[in-house]
């Protein structure tokens, strides 16, 4: 599994939605493996709409070696958001890795979720979201990413242009004494 993600990494443009990911698996296993005659099953291939589901199901039926395990625990805990990229598709990208996090056996507890969404965010927004938690620490997740999404939208919005006034040059002069 880690071979396909890097591979589906790196030729992103080429497999980029999760069904032509899932129709070029069936290469991946040797004829006749038993893998192979489990993705042709009923409870293989066409029970899964996603990757992610793909790797759940694979994962549960043959195991997570300790290299997938040790990657995606690299990758949750080392996740940011890109330069160039928005809350919203941060956040999408964010719930794969709790995803995997959770299919590979190693669940992350709420308070770690929150706290690693929020370091993983630029660092123009992380400060005001984390602000914004730290008063109000009853709010989920999904709460927390809104108010990404609300923070990011106040930066991007550009702001009203101020009028220049016009001021003229004043010199100072001595006053006169009568």
């Amino acid at each position: 599994l880690t071979r396909l993600d890097v591979f589906f990494d790196t030729y992103s443009r080429l497999y980029p939605t999760d069904d032509m990911k899932l129709n070029a698996i069936v290469g991946c296993f040797p004829p006749n493996s038993t893998a192979q005659q489990w993705y042709d099953s009923d409870g293989g291939r066409r029970s899964m709409t996603t990757y992610v589901e793909f790797k759940r199901k694979f994962e549960s039926r043959f195991g997570a070696t300790a290299a997938d395990v040790a990657k995606y625990q690299r990758d949750f805990f080392h996740v940011q958001q890109g330069r160039n990229e928005s809350v919203g598709s941060f956040y999408t990208r964010y719930l794969q890795l709790l995803s995997e996090m959770t299919a590979i056996g190693k669940p992350v507890d709420s308070v770690t979720q929150i706290a690693r969404f929020v370091d993983g965010l630029l660092p123009a927004l992380r400060t005001n979201v984390s602000r914004i938690h730290r008063h109000n620490p009853t709010m989920t997740l999904d709460d927390v990413a809104s108010d990404a999404e609300m923070e990011e939208k106040a930066k991007l919005t550009p702001k009203p242009p101020v009028k220049p006034s016009v001021r003229g040059i004043q010199t100072k002069t001595k006053p006169k004494h009568c």
